[in-house]
């Protein structure tokens, strides 16, 4: 049999071809597998939360970290461990380590990190596809995809907002160029990130590839603060402002006697608000005037300046012969009536509203009569002018989520019986925040506008349903909650986490529910205790430790935990300047009397 070379060559080039591509995508499928695994350990560190109350109270690292293993869901099968050839002669004394906790039910993060806190050496969290290691901080990294595409296409409507963090890198920025932001982006978030003391490790990458996947090579913490930073830019482009808007017509008595005096002018200055948030009562009066016009259902792009509601008339009138017909009269269109603009800013925690808004008004006075050359003729003939006046008014108005505005419309309604009318703009804006909207939470304006008003203030400042009686028993007892908060040794990241080290400042604030007695001020251990009766959201400041009790039952016997006699949430009430951070640590106490005075046990935390 005759071999024909060519063919036999262009058999083993096709042959090399089709096992190259197959091992590519059996390589591509097991980075995919391993990358899923990974994710799938990441949540099951960071969401779910495992019972620690019947451990005992001390035991040596490695019999610590069975006994964790031991709590996991048995068909995930994962495990936890040192890792013996990264600590070589001092993997013994490691894993001997004695470690100490009280019980308490947390994730499965926190109570690796409470047992790394209480290690010799610098150890970190790893993450491999078959389970969790503790090791080395430069052996912990590992490498995660993120498709990033959607943020890399939005972000640059996002840059109003990034501005102030964007001024600490001195390289220029194109507006436009998506990749180039979410770079800077990260870097300077990772530089204020609360837990971050460092931006990037020189073992640790980050890179962009073609525009629309991050590539990192990072420790287990590092990938958290990355992914937490890619969410909250998808959280920010997901919101929009709705203005919920609507026009309604009063007349000059009930304006003069419910609206005029919340316009009066400042004393000292004379300057008077053009635009002021409203209460219930008045909001529900103003439902029940004559509906002019209501706001669509738009959705506005925070930091950005748009229209939302509008009523004009067109008119009319003669503006001379037609220059190119002959006995034809040219019509002239105008018109006149009122426009509103808003540059809606959300605050960092979106639950308030900072919205500059201007009113725009085109009024016909007249039509005059004026005399104009007809170049076709040489003579001058007579044609309508409109006389116009126009104004416009601008305003800033702060306010939380879903309360009410209002603003005098100065244009003024031209018919019979029109001089004793008055208009009024009248709005309940609400954030919209998409993972809301695929939740099920109903957000339609008719909702917003037929719901509650909010009972707040300002940020932390509320009218709870009831007030704590100031007497012995109830001080001392708030006290012993305080001191354990701010000396708990085991609630020091979470301290640090809601708080500013640096500042180490301390408020405490009342909830919905339930309030602080008036007069108490508690003693605050090292913490500087502060009043914020009514911060601006929108300020720039650091963050500040706050104290929300939000339950005590000293008849309660039941002791568990999600269920205990009090209960104290730790969150920040202040700004974002170091950091942002959400959400809160609850913590769960149980009050004990000792002698003649009290004091509390804690059997517990959540910080989901």
């Amino acid at each position: 049999m005759k071999i024909n070379l060519h063919s036999l060559i262009r058999s083993t080039i096709v042959l090399a071809m089709v096992n190259t591509s197959t091992a590519q995508e059996r390589t591509a499928k097991e980075r995919n597998t391993a990358e899923d695994r990974i994710r799938q350990i990441q949540q099951i560190l960071t969401v779910d939360a495992i019972e620690l109350k019947d451990f005992p109270e001390q035991m040596p690292l490695v019999k610590f970290l069975a006994a964790l293993e031991r709590r996991l869901p048995e068909e995930q099968k994962i495990w936890i461990r040192l890792d013996e050839a990264a600590f070589g002669k001092d993997f013994p004394t490691i894993a001997q380590t004695p470690i100490t906790f009280s019980p308490c039910r947390v994730t499965l993060r926190m109570a690796l990190r409470k047992a790394l806190s209480q290690l010799p050496e610098d150890i970190e969290i790893a993450i491999r596809p078959a389970g969790i290691e503790l090791t080395r901080p430069r052996l912990a990294a590992y490498n995660m995809m993120y498709d990033v595409r959607d943020v890399v296409e939005q972000i640059p409507r996002l840059l109003p907002m990034l501005k102030k963090s964007l001024r600490e890198i001195r390289e220029p920025v194109q507006p436009s160029d998506g990749p180039a932001l979410l770079g800077r982006f990260l870097l300077v978030g990772l530089e204020l990130t609360p837990w971050a003391s460092e931006p990037l490790q020189p073992w640790e990458t980050v890179q962009i590839l073609n525009g629309t996947r991050l590539e990192v090579f990072a420790s287990f913490d590092r990938q958290l603060q990355i992914a937490d930073l890619i969410e909250a830019l998808r959280r920010q482009l997901g919101d929009s402002v709705i203005m919920n808007a609507r026009l309604y017509e009063v007349d000059r008595v009930f304006f003069a006697k419910r609206v005029a005096p919340l316009l009066a002018g400042d004393k000292e200055t004379g300057d008077r608000p053009a635009v002021i948030r409203i209460e219930e009562a008045l909001f529900k009066e103003l439902d029940r005037q004559p509906l002019l016009l209501k706001g669509d259902e738009t959705k506005l792009p925070p930091e950005q300046i748009a229209s939302f509601l509008s009523r004009q008339n067109v008119f009319r009138y003669s503006a001379g012969p037609h220059p190119s017909i002959i006995g034809r009269t040219l019509s002239g269109i105008g018109l006149e009536g009122v426009t509103f603009e808003v540059r809606p800013l959300i605050d960092p925690s979106r639950r308030y509203l900072r919205l500059h808004i201007t009113q725009r008004v085109t009024q016909l006075v007249r039509v005059d009569k004026t005399q104009k050359l007809d170049v076709a003729t040489g003579k001058e003939i007579e044609i309508e002018s409109p006389n116009l006046r126009i104004t416009e008014v601008s305003g800033i108005v702060q306010l939380p989520d879903t309360d009410a505005i209002l603003m005098p419309v100065l244009y003024q309604p031209s018919g019979k019986g029109k001089n004793d009318k008055v208009w009024l703009m009248v709005a309940r804006p609400f954030i919209r925040i998409e993972e809301e909207v695929k939740s099920g939470v109903d957000l339609s304006p008719q909702t917003i506008w037929n719901g509650k008003f909010s009972k707040e203030d300002g940020p932390e400042h509320v009218t709870p349903d009831k007030r704590l009686p100031d007497n012995n028993k109830v001080r001392e007892i708030l006290q012993a909650v305080v001191k354990d908060v701010l000396t708990n040794p085991e609630l020091k990241d979470t301290r640090a986490f809601y708080g500013t080290v640096s500042d180490n400042t301390v408020t405490i604030v009342d909830g919905h529910n339930l309030g602080w007695p008036r007069q108490f001020e508690p003693a605050t251990f090292g913490f500087r205790l502060v009043k914020m009766k009514s911060p601006d959201p929108f300020e720039n400041r650091n963050r500040v430790l706050g104290l929300r009790l939000d339950k005590i039952d000293l008849e309660q016997k039941k002791a568990d935990l999600f269920d205990a006699p009090i209960q104290i949430c730790l969150s920040n009430v202040g700004g974002t300047a170091n950091g942002a951070v959400i959400g809160g640590c609850t913590v769960y106490y149980v009050p004990k009397r000792v002698g003649k005075r009290w004091t509390v046990e804690c059997i517990g935390y959540v910080d989901p």
